[in-house]
């Protein structure tokens, strides 16, 4: 019986230790997966707690950028804005002058036609009158052109037209 004792024990024994091995391995497993679990979730709060660190640093300074950005973005468009306004200015400045030349030199060219339609009619009326009141050439000679029929004289009539051509602040000064 001694054989069979001791065979029953060395195969309770190896039962023994094969039950305490797979249970210490199942502890093992268990604490190696706790330990890995807690590393996993140390991590990720680590994680967490650095991102929102600099999440807390950075949101300042992103809207002090973003201010500064926005400052300048309108400052050039208050720069360009006064450029086209500037530039307006000149082209509507420049635009007026060439108008107003325009019109100086049509209000010269109808006086210079007016004072030619004039000095035409003139001397048509000064013929006209001259021959209507035809006096002989030795009476005519002395007295000149007759100044009865209310026109000026030619030289007169010469002077008229100067004046005409003037600019109008010559015009107001010689009056």
């Amino acid at each position: 019986m001694n054989g069979t004792v001791l065979w029953k024990w060395l195969m309770m024994s190896d039962l023994v230790h094969v039950s305490v091995c797979r249970e210490w391995l199942v502890h093992e497993d268990g604490a190696l997966a706790y330990r890995l679990q807690k590393e996993e979730v140390d991590q990720h709060l680590s994680g967490n707690k650095s991102r929102n660190a600099v999440v807390r640093q950075d949101t300042p300074l992103a809207k002090w950028e973003q201010k500064r950005e926005e400052e300048e973005a309108l400052a050039r468009q208050v720069r360009e804005r006064m450029m086209q306004e500037a530039l307006d200015s000149s082209v509507a400045q420049k635009l007026a002058e060439r108008l107003e030349r325009e019109e100086e030199r049509r209000r010269q060219q109808r006086l210079l036609r007016d004072a030619e339609i004039a000095r035409r009619l003139y001397e048509r009326e000064y013929a006209e009158r001259r021959a209507n009141h035809a006096v002989p050439a030795a009476a005519a000679a002395p007295q000149g052109p007759p100044h009865f029929t209310g026109l000026p004289s030619p030289p007169e009539f010469q002077m008229r037209l100067v004046l005409l051509k003037a600019p109008r602040h010559q015009q107001a000064l010689s009056v």
